[in-house]
């Protein structure tokens, strides 16, 4: 059935039945909750656009559309229909970076989202910092991190994040062993140089 752009309705409608297709990971509850416009509320087009934007900013889709029926139900109101297409739940990212002072660092990180159906992520990363060539280490370290995320936790836009990280940096001016992050010493008037890259493949 051909849908109509969300800019075409009769302002004077009101809003029926909403409806949510390509969901396959994430919970209609929660996208339900997480909606901006609800049933019977009077047809606006740019509440629709925010609330497609907004869907979108959660981080979990890759495209949102919107779109009318082309007529009106039996009670004269207007349904609408959201369409979803759903990021990869999992992706591989490395990373390589290179400092005057801190020398050549690589890194891997495994994200998964869609833990339990509602937007939460769980990232896993592990760095090998200070390889070499960096004015202000001693010798090799690690980073390793874990970071569980849950959006919308107790309300809209409140998010918890529990992260557990272990750290091993050796440095000229002091030597970090734990969870707190180390700093590194650049001598004064140096500026120092740097160059980052950084790939992530989704599956």
């Amino acid at each position: 059935m051909r849908k109509k752009p969300i800019c075409s309705a009769n302002p004077s409608y009101r809003l029926g039945e909403i409806r949510l297709n390509g969901l396959k990971t994430l919970n209609e509850s929660f996208v339900r909750r997480r909606l901006l416009i609800h049933t019977d509320e009077q047809y606006r087009a740019s509440q629709i656009e925010a609330a497609r934007k907004d869907l979108l900013s959660v981080g979990v889709f890759t495209q949102v559309s919107a779109a009318l029926d082309p007529a009106p139900d039996a009670s004269g109101r207007v349904p609408l229909t959201f369409t979803f297409r759903e990021r990869r739940p999992h992706a591989v990212g490395l990373t390589g970076a290179y400092s005057s002072d801190l020398g050549t660092s690589v890194g891997v990180s495994w994200p998964k989202r869609e833990i339990t159906g509602k937007a939460d992520s769980l990232t896993l990363s592990a760095n090998v910092i200070n390889l070499g060539g960096g004015t202000a280490t001693n010798g090799i370290g690690y980073d390793l991190d874990g970071k569980y995320l849950i959006p919308d936790w107790k309300t809209r836009d409140q998010s918890l994040q529990v992260e557990l990280e272990a750290l091993r940096q050796s440095l000229q001016a002091q030597l970090g062993n734990g969870s707190a992050t180390a700093q590194g010493v650049t001598p004064e008037n140096d500026p120092g140089s740097s160059l980052g890259l950084a790939y992530q493949f989704e599956y």
